[in-house]
């Protein structure tokens, strides 16, 4: 009965604990609710984000394997690859190209099928899918830019190569392209890499061919696996592998011979048929000049009459016809049969056909779901670390001073019998209770609050439908768990100390700190002028030096994270002018029809808007570094010679030293960093007929936004044939204002594919980054409070410490503000030293961070502002003064006589 009385006492003892020390409580339950909600909440919006994208891949049908040829596929290669038992459906695809004009201007759109298997399935916001030969879906995005309804028409430009039906169709849904998520226009429009700017979906009815585009695959049990986790890649690479190795080699000759059979029988059917046409033509033009003979012969006698005259003038007249004839004839002869010759020899050069076995990392808006979400995982692994680290060390100094002010209570246990256990109990129970309710906060604002911030951000960059919550176990508990531990390991070796002692030293109270000579006192001529305040102030932040470690040590890495906050807005803030200004110099870039360069070009040298320009080659390419297998899109730009890319594009190596254009392939830092190569690596480039070449890479040079390969016209000829310019940079006269409309009303020519103006570029990042800048102020505004909490924490526990001693001094007749002086200027030099400390950490993680944030289409810069250092610091001492002044009021409430009487 008497166990069960002091087992109550007990129970109210720790309740009474946590209400008397109920700031203690909150300040570790609220750094765990901030380190809990860091660690958990960027994890779990980047868990959801890839949840969402799988899920809706998922629903509709993506397909795990493509593959495509640089001649085309048939219907036997679809049966050559249904033998694989690992397969669930396959289905041949058609695609093209076409130009669509759209409020005057010139738009690519993507034409594909809609799949009879169910493979890349549209999802449908409004309507149904085409059924019909004359029957289309649009993206939403073209008819929100044409208010396009249902049941209107829409005309595509004539194309002589087009394998289509017609030209017109009737619109019967709103769609999406699964295969195309990226919000591609407007503030992310730079991510892009497509070929095209839309994508459209028809019947299968509605082409008029027997070779496919491509084939797309779906492999059995992927659906259930996550497709952005390594399990999901080893299944697909396994199947894509077999297929290399089985079936890929053996099917490219088959349709190279196939396609050489047929191009023999048209080149033989084509000269049998020349042969017969001219040999037809000849024979009539002997026919002809066997008649003109009889005539001559018939007109050579002697006569001299008039009509005899006027006989012979005929005869004449039609000798020369006929030779004028056989003339023509010759020359046409020998222009057809030098085609065949022609002909006959691209037959013999005809290039065999190649299979590209790709996965979804062929998908520019998957891969990038990707690289966004591990980049801000980053972020969400580094800060809380920190994070970590300092919540050990304020709950360390929490419970190892309520173990001090316990000491008595400490003994009292031991004396009455209570194991250490028992008393160790009730200081774990204590930080458990405030770790798992601050858990339970931070889960709670880590998986709902911050994804659903984050989705606001993920609605700006992809189209998914839906974004889903998910709760992940591992973190979830993980992270709690992770800061249960920790805590209570600190709240174990707080009390290990006290627990080794008696009951009877236990009770009887603990010797102050013996003071102690400081440095400074060795310099008497400096010593000697300090005030007595001022010589208090340095002994006792020397005497207390557990304390002074923990606060200098709290406000250094909370400084550093303020710092590192601000740090990646800075490196964000100077992209675009390290971009627009020091390596993209032109004003206005342009890509047009090929046929239409001549006559662009001409026009341009009569604008009185532009002041000089260059003609360059602007195309696409994909890069696959030869040893890993990984492959990005990239921007190819091919200039005329070496001095014609100056003045234009800014090409500096790493290091910042501009670097002239020579022979060979100069690619930018993103993608090398990506793909992991360097100079003299050997890559693969592949333009967009599937021609691919092994290169070196002569140089890697800087580039902050998407990604380029730089080359002369030399170097494009060597791997690619003939050099066509296709695209003009340019520079507009310095006092010319109207360059965003100029660039829209270039936009709109017949033959001109794109137009767009460095000062739009410029904007649209602006808009842009403006989203990354949010996160930015988030994790700033955490560590933040992280950081008020630490110095309220520590300045209350100072406080606490001392309360005997600043009642003496208050008993010595200090004023108030001489005792909130004698506090608050020890808080605020060792708040300068942790800001002191804090800073170059802060810089040192700002670049380790910035380095981890490896992005496909961005390359960060560490970049720190020399006024962020100063809102750091700013911030760091203004939560310091605000601490002061909450504190100030604990001062006043020290009663002198009963703290004195404290130890009795």
């Amino acid at each position: 009965m008497w166990w069960n009385k002091m087992r109550q006492a007990y129970q109210k003892d720790i309740w009474r604990t946590i209400v008397k020390t109920k700031r203690r409580f909150l300040s570790i339950l609220i750094i765990t609710v901030l380190g809990v909600t860091m660690l958990t909440g960027l994890k779990a919006g980047c868990v959801d984000l890839r949840q969402s994208a799988d899920h809706f891949y998922d629903e509709q049908n993506l397909y795990d394997i493509k593959v495509v040829s640089t001649l085309g596929l048939t219907k036997d290669d679809v049966k050559a690859l249904a033998r694989f038992k690992e397969i669930q459906v396959l289905e041949g695809s058609y695609e093209e190209t076409l130009v669509l004009t759209m409020q005057k201007q010139k738009q690519r759109i993507g034409v594909k099928t809609v799949s009879e298997q169910g493979i890349n399935q549209p999802y449908i916001k409004v309507g149904r899918l085409p059924e019909k030969a004359n029957e289309i879906a649009v993206s939403e995005k073209y008819s929100k830019a044409v208010h396009a309804k249902l049941n209107d028409s829409i005309t595509f430009d004539e194309a002589k190569d087009s394998v289509l039906h017609q030209q017109t169709f009737i619109i019967t849904g709103i769609i999406l392209d699964p295969m195309n998520i990226s919000v591609d226009e407007g503030a992310t429009s730079f991510r892009s890499t497509s070929q095209v700017d839309d994508t459209f979906f028809v019947s299968k009815s509605a082409y008029d061919n027997n070779i496919y585009t491509s084939i797309y695959i779906t492999l059995k049990d992927t659906k259930e696996l996550m497709c952005y986790e390594k399990t999901y890649e080893q299944r697909v690479h396994a199947s894509m592998d077999k297929i290399g190795k089985e079936i890929k080699q053996s099917r490219e000759n088959a349709r190279s011979k196939a396609m050489k059979q047929k191009a023999v029988a048209t080149y033989q059917e084509n000269k049998k048929k020349m042969d017969r046409q001219f040999s037809k033509a000849q024979e009539e033009l002997d026919a002809a000049k066997a008649a003109v003979q009889a005539a001559q012969q018939a007109v050579d006698q002697p006569a001299s009459n008039a009509q005899t005259q006027q006989a012979r003038e005929k005869v004449l007249q039609e000798n020369l016809a006929l030779q004028k004839q056989q003339q023509s004839l010759t020359k046409k002869k020998r222009e057809a049969y030098a085609q065949l010759a022609t002909a006959k020899e691209a037959i013999d050069t005809m290039p065999k056909a190649i299979w590209y076995v790709q996965d979804r990392k062929a998908i520019d808006s998957y891969t990038s779901v990707q690289s966004d979400a591990s980049s801000i995982e980053t972020v969400g692994t580094a800060f809380p670390i920190v994070f970590l680290a300092v919540a050990m060390l304020i709950s360390l100094t929490t419970i190892t001073r309520m173990v001090e002010e316990e000491r008595g209570l400490i003994g009292t246990y031991k004396a009455l019998g209570f194991s250490n256990l028992a008393i160790y109990g009730k200081y774990v129970i204590y930080a458990c209770a405030a770790c798992l309710l601050g858990g339970i906060l931070g889960d709670v604002c880590g998986f709902l609050l911050l994804p659903k911030f984050l989705f606001t951000i993920f609605q700006v960059l992809y189209k998914l439908p839906v974004f889903t919550l998910c709760f992940d176990y591992v973190y979830g508990v993980g992270g709690v768990a992770l800061f249960v531990v920790c805590i209570v390991t600190t709240a174990y070796l707080a009390c290990r100390v006290e627990l080794r002692l008696t009951p009877a030293v236990l009770m009887r109270p603990k010797a102050p700190h013996s003071g102690s000579r400081v440095l400074l006192e060795r310099f008497p001529a400096i010593w000697k002028k300090l005030s007595f305040l001022n010589k208090v102030t340095l002994r006792n932040l020397f005497r207390f030096k557990k304390r002074m470690i923990m606060t200098i040590t709290g406000i250094m890495g909370c400084t550093a994270l303020v710092l590192c906050g601000f740090a990646i807005r800075d490196s964000v803030n100077d992209l675009m002018p390290g971009q627009y200004e020091k390596l993209y110099q032109y004003d206005f870039m342009s890509v047009v029809k090929e046929d239409a360069y001549a006559r662009i070009h001409a026009s341009l040298a009569k604008d009185a808007a532009i002041k000089d320009y260059v003609g360059i080659r602007i195309d696409t390419v994909k890069v696959k570094a030869a040893m890993k297998g990984q492959e990005e899109t990239v921007q190819l730009m091919v200039f005329p010679d070496d001095k014609a890319i100056n003045g234009y594009i800014g090409l500096r190596n790493r290091e910042g030293e501009a670097i002239p254009l020579k022979d060979g392939i100069y690619i930018t830092q993103n993608v090398a960093s990506v793909l992991g190569f360097d100079v003299q690596d050997h890559i693969y480039l592949q333009n967009m007929a599937f021609i691919e070449k092994e290169v070196p890479v002569k140089a890697i040079v800087q580039n902050y936004l998407g990604n380029v390969i730089y080359m002369n016209q030399k170097t494009y000829a060597a791997l690619f044939g003939k050099y066509q310019p296709n695209g003009f940079l340019a520079h507009f006269h310095s006092a010319y204002q109207k360059e965003i409309p100029y660039a829209k009303d270039f936009a709109k020519q017949q033959d001109v594919l794109s137009a767009v103006s460095t000062k739009k570029l410029k904007q649209q990042f602006a808009e842009a980054f403006s989203l990354i800048n949010v996160v930015v102020y988030l994790i700033t505004f955490m560590a933040a409070g992280l950081a008020f909490v630490v110095l309220f924490t520590l300045s209350t526990t100072n406080i606490s410490e001392r309360e005997r001693e600043l009642a003496t001094i208050k008993v010595l007749g200090f004023y108030e503000r001489e005792v909130h002086l004698y506090v608050n200027k020890e808080i605020l030099i060792l708040t300068l030293f942790g800001i002191l400390l804090g800073l170059p950490l802060g810089r040192v993680l700002s670049g380790m961070l910035t380095n981890a944030l490896r992005m496909p289409s961005i390359h960060f810069a560490i970049s720190v502002h020399g006024i962020s250092y100063v809102y750091a610091a700013g911030l760091s001492l203004l939560f310091a003064l605000i601490v002061n002044i909450i504190t100030n009021r604990t001062l006043n409430d020290i009663h002198m006589v009963e703290s004195l009487k404290s130890l009795e």
